[in-house]
């Protein structure tokens, strides 16, 4: 198999894979607050993530079908306003973040 050949198949499966995530976000609504724009998927247990599924990943090319769906079914689909104070609070329990390191110094 030439390279050229081999790099079109990786190519086509990426915008594939791609073309699926994309459209499986758009039939997602946030489950915090049930908007339906700029869907990301949040782990809840992120000691099971695996891989990150943006669809302009490089790697997604590598992943196979089956690893997509299993990382799809582990997610939580929030907006990103939703994911971003997710993780916010979730640093902030644990103690990191700039909100817990920096607060003190903005009342003085």
């Amino acid at each position: 198999m030439l390279p050229s050949t081999k790099k079109r198949k990786q190519r086509v499966a990426y915008a594939r894979k791609r073309a699926f995530i994309r459209e499986y976000r758009q039939t997602c609504f946030c489950l915090k607050c049930g908007g339906m724009h700029n869907i990301e998927f949040h782990h809840p247990q992120p000691e099971t993530k695996h891989m990150s599924l943006r669809a302009r990943t490089r790697k997604l090319y590598a992943m196979s079908w089956d690893a997509i769906i299993h990382e799809l079914l582990i997610t939580d689909p929030l907006c990103g306003r939703c994911h971003r104070k997710e993780h916010r609070d979730t640093s902030t329990e644990r103690g990191h973040g700039y909100r817990a390191c920096c607060a003190g110094n903005l009342t003085q």
